[in-house]
């Protein structure tokens, strides 16, 4: 076996496995311990590495403050764009994904730090896993030594899901959303607002016009009543994507 000697501030930490521990503080000795530990192993197990011993010297007595984020490879469907620039911080994810989707996503400084995700910009209450990612959360970047934190804008890419459901089944009785038979059932009586204010598009996220007809020329008011000559644009959070539903009274 090799005879190494490793010094940190004049201190020797490994030759013959002797160490000088005077007048140290103790979090430094327990450091400076482990790191002395590991480096044992190392020359008793396998050839010694010195990449690595510096490497657990970094970690172990002076912890990173990076609080970057990178995508785990292959998950970049998942988390599409990380912005790591100082003041501009932010995270974009995919429609759909959960918390702990994105949570798998990332790595803080290549696994150093954690993230902890956040309802809203107070940060008081964490979302919980099973929660869907919302441009209303923030995502928090903790790093290596927890004192340094950066607080990411969360941002989710627009759905173009134009799926229609009901909310108020006394306006509105039966939706169809096959495709190529789209369809609105509206209780006879009902006015335009009404019948807006009963189905929600992709939960909330889309949005939904009513027209006086097919040609989509002019659209309904809202104290309009709800007739079959009229037809019902859903909008997907996109903007771009639309589909026509028909009216059945």
């Amino acid at each position: 076996m090799s005879n190494i000697t490793i010094v940190i501030n004049g201190d020797t930490i490994l030759s013959n496995k002797n160490f000088n521990i005077l007048n140290k503080p103790e979090s430094y000795l327990k450091s400076v311990f482990h790191l002395k530990m590991c480096c044992e192993e190392m020359l008793n197990n396998t050839e010694l590495d010195i990449q690595t011993i510096a490497m657990t010297l970094e970690k172990d007595i002076f912890p990173s403050h990076s609080t970057r984020i990178t995508v785990v490879t292959g998950h970049e469907s998942i988390v599409p764009i990380v912005i790591n620039t100082p003041n501009e911080e932010m995270v974009t994810a995919a429609s759909g994904q959960t918390v702990t989707a994105l949570l798998t996503a990332i790595l803080i400084d290549e696994g150093n730090g954690i993230a902890k995700v956040y309802t809203d910009s107070t940060k008081t209450v964490e979302a919980l896993g099973t929660d869907l990612v919302a441009s209303t959360m923030v995502l928090e970047s903790i790093a290596q030594d927890t004192a340094t934190k950066i607080t990411y804008i969360l941002r989710k890419e627009p759905s173009d899901i134009t799926i229609i459901t009901i909310i108020d089944s006394t306006v509105v009785s039966a939706v169809v959303n096959a495709v190529g038979f789209e369809s609105v059932t509206v209780i006879s009586g009902s006015i335009v607002n009404q019948l807006l204010s009963a189905i929600s598009v992709d939960n909330g996220e889309g949005a939904v016009k009513v027209y006086t007809d097919s040609s989509k020329t002019v659209e309904a008011t809202g104290t309009d009543l709800v007739t079959s000559t009229m037809v019902l644009e859903s909008i997907a959070e996109n903007t771009t994507t639309t589909v026509d539903y028909d009216i059945v009274i």
